[in-house]
């Protein structure tokens, strides 16, 4: 029956390692071909594994959740199809922070071209690898919403402040040094 055991020991399969036969776990009175270390180091291994796949599957779920949740709003621009896709909690934050919901955000949208009220040009700002969609510019005093404005305008108006003087001031101050800028331009 253990004619693998020689003088009270054994050679593990795993380990290759010869070991005391109390170092193996036995099965219906035969001993096991892996010592307790091996086992138990294979046992510790599948429950690791078994805990990412459960955290895989919880991913797996939350993904769904948030695709099930997901509202899809479909708009013409440019005689193309696109749409916005908003989650519940990008309509309470548009509510919450702007007074509108997801489906005035998607008309400005459409009014606008999805391109930002200021340069014109569509929003190339990534943001968990997809290209975010357009900030909501509003008067910090009144809170009115003002329009849609690419990542980088949004920001050249926060670090202006909204001060009109300052923006004036860049303007003429790129003005000056026009002649710099064509040139650096024309490298």
């Amino acid at each position: 029956m253990n004619k693998n055991i020689i003088n009270g020991t054994k050679k593990c399969s795993k380990c290759n390692l010869i070991k005391d036969v109390c170092e193996f776990h036995t099965n219906k009175g035969v001993y096991i071909a892996r010592c307790k270390t091996c086992t138990k180091q294979d046992q510790s291994h599948k429950y690791k594994s078994f805990e990412k796949v459960q955290q895989i599957s919880q991913k797996k779920k939350e993904t769904y959740q948030l695709q099930k949740n997901t509202i899809k709003i479909p708009l013409i621009i440019n005689n193309i199809e696109i749409y916005l896709l908003f989650s519940p909690a990008d309509n309470w934050s548009l509510k919450r922070n702007y007074n509108i919901d997801i489906y005035e955000y998607s008309k400005m949208v459409e009014m606008q071209d999805n391109k930002c009220a200021i340069c014109k040009q569509s929003e190339t700002m990534l943001k968990n690898g997809t290209i975010k969609k357009l900030d909501v510019d509003h008067n910090h005093e009144t809170g009115e919403v003002r329009g849609l404005l690419c990542a980088n305008c949004n920001l050249l108006l926060g670090k202006a402040k909204d001060n009109i003087k300052i923006l004036q001031d860049a303007i003429i101050y790129l003005e000056s040094n026009k002649k710099d800028c064509t040139f650096v331009e024309n490298i």
